[in-house]
């Protein structure tokens, strides 16, 4: 492959593209790596986790409790008495030799002058005696917090990085991700992450030119306040179609959060009343009338049934084919949904969300083995793309993702996945499966002359490699826009670099 400024030039045999640059080109010996698509994540909540990266103590790769309490020591050594010291989620009890939660006295023994928070996921966060002083009378009385609202309700009460640490933090984590081969990412908002106060660190890295990877994003509206946020948005942000390095999408991933489902399939699914489905109809009519687009978080078919009825309406008037509206997740989707959203030109973003739950977050086991239906939905052609949804509900690693949509192994239970993809199929939808949801497939997730010279070079080969180790790979190198912005001196060699 040759590439010259930012696109790909060439792709051909070695010795004749040697021969048609001669020594006009710098050679890049890959010793016989594998070359692939950059990979792009179609459902991330990158720039919330930036904002705390290089202030959050990090429990994704730790195999023991006594190796995430050697972080949170060296954390505490490094800060003042008084100091918080936060694990916020993306790891797994299971993945732990102990295959369990920290406890209140142990956190309180490893770190008795700073208060602790260790967040598992969105299921739990186990406190230490510092931090349930500071949160005072109303908070857990027992140090451990359980579920979604608590856990939100308290952690936005805790201090905020000043913005050089959060531009610093959103540098770093762009840069975890080119090491494992990302090159861009759409990113779907969330919980405590408002617009615009929280994104100054991104625009500032876009601005100075800084940024490792192309960001796709859309404007998650605070609860409550939606119609007022989204009337703001509309009025000041421009849509920049021909942007590919940071670019807003629209709405999402709750434009109306009277409409949110929660995560698992274990409870009954939510039956929506009509002033609900009204207020719901007259935002996407909003969104809809002023040219933008949005995606929605629905965990639950249920849900996608009800709301899809507004987008067929709303059909009838615009042409929504390229508008390329869009449901995250929807671990339980059947066929008849995967039609109607097709007859829309509407995707689905899927994720391994499912592999990190517990059982009791299912009906029953037999579910989890199609928690979501991959091979069904793979075959039915309906624009799909991969994603992690991290950092809190799970790992960043995309090969995570693709170990599980191929082998079908899940973190959280011992239930296998049935619907495997095959190697190929997974990588599809990691680039350019993905690349359809920014409306940049024409552009990205494939590699072709003329096109942006976006790939990551391998540790080893993925197609070849045994299933069980495709987990553990990783880039020695990941190229964005013709540009190194990665690469691992031990691995290989970038004249002049």
């Amino acid at each position: 492959m040759a590439v010259e400024g930012s696109r790909v030039a060439a792709l051909g045999d070695a010795e004749a593209l040697r021969r048609q640059y001669g020594d006009r080109a710098r050679l890049v010996d890959l010793r016989g790596r594998l070359v692939i698509p950059g990979l792009i994540d179609s459902h991330i909540h990158a720039l919330r986790a930036g904002l705390t990266w290089t202030t959050d103590v990090h429990w994704e790769n730790v195999a023991s409790l006594q190796d995430g309490f050697a972080l949170i020591r060296d954390a505490c050594r490094a800060r003042p008495p008084g100091t918080w010291v936060r694990v916020t989620g993306g790891w797994h009890f299971r993945q732990l030799r102990e295959a369990r939660l920290p406890t209140v006295d142990e956190l309180t023994h490893v770190a008795p002058h700073h208060p602790v928070w260790v967040q598992h996921l969105y299921d739990a966060v186990v406190l230490n005696r510092a931090a349930m002083e500071r949160l005072g009378p109303n908070g857990p009385s027992e140090g451990i917090l359980r579920g979604f609202p608590d856990i939100w309700g308290y952690g936005s009460k805790l201090p905020r990085p000043a913005l050089e640490e959060q531009i610093r933090g959103t540098q770093a984590f762009l840069h975890e991700l080119n090491r494992y081969g990302l090159t861009a990412l759409i990113d779907a908002g969330g919980f405590g992450q408002e617009w615009p106060r929280d994104y100054a660190a991104i625009e500032f890295l876009y601005r100075s030119r800084q940024l490792s990877a192309r960001v796709f994003w859309w404007m998650y509206p605070p609860r409550g306040q939606e119609r007022e946020s989204i009337e703001t948005f509309l009025g000041q942000v421009q849509r920049d179609p021909d942007n590919l390095w940071y670019r807003p999408l629209g709405i999402g991933e709750q434009p109306y959060h009277p409409v949110f489902d929660g995560d698992g399939l274990a409870s009954p699914p939510p039956v929506f009343s009509a002033d609900t489905l009204a207020g719901w109809h007259a935002l996407v009519q909003q969104i809809l009338a002023a040219g933008w687009r949005l995606t929605v978080h629905a965990c639950r078919n249920q849900t996608a049934k009800q709301l899809l009825a507004s987008w067929e309406a709303l059909a009838k008037e615009w042409p929504l084919e390229d508008r390329r509206l869009s449901f995250n997740h929807l671990e339980d989707v059947d066929g008849e949904t995967v039609t109607r959203l097709q007859a829309i030109g509407a995707g689905i973003a899927i994720q391994h969300r499912a592999a990190y739950w517990n059982l009791d977050a299912f009906r029953n086991p037999q579910q989890a083995q199609h928690a979501p239906p991959l091979r069904m939905l793979w075959e039915s052609r309906i624009p799909l793309g991969a994603g992690t949804d991290a950092a809190i509900a799970t790992h960043y690693n995309p090969f995570h993702v693709l170990s599980w949509m191929v082998t079908g192994r899940a973190v959280g239970h011992p239930v296998r996945h049935e619907e495997h993809l095959t190697r190929e199929e997974a990588l599809t939808l990691y680039t350019s499966g993905s690349a359809w949801f920014s409306q940049s497939e024409h552009l990205l997730g494939r590699l072709a002359v003329g096109r942006p010279a976006d790939f990551a070079i391998l540790n080893q080969n993925y197609f070849t490699v045994p299933e069980d180790t495709i987990r553990d790979l990783y880039a020695v190198a990941t190229w964005v826009d013709g540009r190194p912005v990665f690469w691992d001196a031990s691995h290989i060699t970038i004249p002049g670099l």
